[in-house]
């Protein structure tokens, strides 16, 4: 039904969008528990409509507690959602959701799911238009490629060529996996499984000032670094204003 030109007419009608074309893409997606999707807008191409449908348990109704709720965020500034969504819509049963999509404004996220052996279960996909959207500059696929090219130089989407590893975590990675081969070999020699109170075990002064040329110095003090943590052992989510310069 969802592909007939009856429902895309109906569609059209009730969101006021372009005239959508016989293009309709369907997947289908589950969540078991602590899947999440992060904030987006969804545009990529010529996608008009996004929809989806929800097949979680019938016989289990979804609650607010167990999280996996679609989330709408506002629009703070262009191409940059709010921190809190206005809006959350559980994924009950047989119920269907969709919303036009808009560059830098249709901003939405599946929350964690916290529930166990509860799955997440949908049927998902987009309804085309003949073009794309006006205004897709400000759409997150082209604000990251954007920021990729500004960075690098590169541009491809995963410009990691010149991605050099903080030494400091190479060591302490090295260390470890050298401790856990030697006591998986019954080596049982306190001097050699013994590691060097100067190793430091997370990033030093020198990759510290290397990441302040891009990262907001607050998120690289120690205590607010452990408040984070906090946040997230507790919340299962946490959000990052301004994080980069």
């Amino acid at each position: 039904a969802i592909y007939s030109p009856e429902f895309r007419e109906m569609v059209q009608k009730m969101t006021g969008c372009a005239p959508l074309t016989d293009r309709i893409d369907c997947s289908a997606n589950v969540y078991p528990r602590s899947g999440h999707l992060l904030c987006h807008d969804d545009v990529i191409g010529t996608r008009c409509i996004s929809y989806i449908i929800y097949l979680t348990d019938p016989d289990e109704a979804w609650v607010a507690e167990d999280g996996g709720a679609l989330e709408l965020y506002p629009v703070e500034t262009a191409g940059t959602p709010g921190v809190v969504p206005t809006t959350s819509l559980l994924p009950k049963w047989n119920s269907m959701a969709f919303f036009t999509v808009a560059p830098g404004k249709s901003f939405h996220a599946v929350q964690e799911v916290f529930v166990k052996d509860k799955p997440r279960l949908s049927i998902s996909g987009w309804y085309h238009a003949a073009c794309a959207p006006v205004g897709s500059e400000n759409a997150t696929l082209t604000q990251l490629k954007k920021r990729n090219t500004r960075e690098t130089g590169e541009t491809t989407d995963d410009a990691v060529a010149q991605f050099t590893p903080f030494p400091s975590a190479v060591a302490a990675v090295v260390a470890a996996a050298s401790l856990a081969s030697r006591n998986a070999a019954g080596d049982d020699d306190d001097e050699d499984t013994e590691t060097s109170d100067d190793e430091p075990l997370g990033p030093d002064a020198g990759d510290l000032s290397f990441l302040s040329r891009w990262i907001n110095p607050a998120y690289l003090d120690p205590a607010n670094v452990s408040l984070l943590r906090e946040k997230m052992e507790q919340d299962s989510s946490v959000q990052l204003r301004e994080f980069l310069k």
